[in-house]
């Protein structure tokens, strides 16, 4: 599972880093932390990224990243940028995206 570097304006309560669709082309996800090799990354194509619910411009905050290749995600550049120019319509998960709604927090106590 990779995240989306995160931060909320405290006065507006909005996300102030969001990814829309459409800023990128490629996503590079480096491995290290499941690996112990820096020089280890997976990529994939942006627009077969998850949308977040409810606004599906943006990018969802969590992926899900395999340990090796697939059929969605690669070890070669090159691979992903051949992917770009067939422009195939793929998700990294065909999911509903409503499954991955998050939950407002509860407070200690609230039932």
């Amino acid at each position: 599972m990779q995240k989306t570097r995160g931060g909320i304006d405290l006065q507006t309560n909005e996300d102030t880093r969001p990814y829309r669709f459409g800023e990128f082309d490629v996503l590079a996800v480096n491995m290290h932390p499941s690996t112990r090799d820096w020089h280890n990354f997976l990529f994939t194509l942006s627009h077969w990224l998850l949308p977040r619910t409810p606004d599906v411009n943006l990018i969802e905050i969590f992926r899900p990243v395999l340990r090796s290749p697939n059929s969605v995600w690669t070890d070669s550049l090159k691979t992903c940028l051949e992917w770009l120019a067939l422009g195939q319509p793929k998700r990294i998960l065909d999911i509903d995206p409503e499954l991955l709604r998050r939950r407002s927090k509860r407070k200690l106590g609230d039932q």
